[in-house]
């Protein structure tokens, strides 16, 4: 999706939206995000894949602001938290490692967000 460099490409997945029976309030919410990256070293070619899922437990709400926490899958201190406020019709997006930000995202409507999403996660693929 990315070119970043002659000798290093990314690709990332942003997928659809979350549809758990008797949850409807997770509905705003990501299945999962991925990151990838494919980048050559010498001869070789190396793929480094991350996979962020919804931690359902961390579902939380402070009036229409909806927040959930997204965890890598293996391990680490990665985290993608994605909030989403019905009001403004409004998702923002902040990936975190080793607890610092690294990079975040704001954009109106679900299908404004995807498409953007897309591009955030490409800047953010280390992690």
């Amino acid at each position: 999706m990315t070119v970043a460099s002659k000798d290093e490409r990314q690709r990332n997945f942003v997928p659809e939206r979350l549809d758990i029976p008797g949850r409807p309030e997770l509905s705003p919410f990501l299945t999962v995000v991925s990151f990838s990256r494919c980048r050559s070293v010498g001869d070789d070619t190396i793929l480094e894949r991350a996979t962020y899922e919804p931690d359902l437990k961390s579902f939380s709400n402070k009036g229409a602001v909806f927040r959930m926490t997204y965890r890598n899958t293996l391990g680490g201190s990665g985290r993608l938290i994605v909030r989403y406020d019905f009001l403004n019709e409004e998702y923002r997006a902040e990936k975190f490692v080793d607890g610092r930000s690294v990079g975040r995202i704001e954009n109106r409507r679900w299908a404004a967000f995807l498409p953007v999403s897309r591009r955030f996660v490409s800047r953010m693929a280390n992690g």
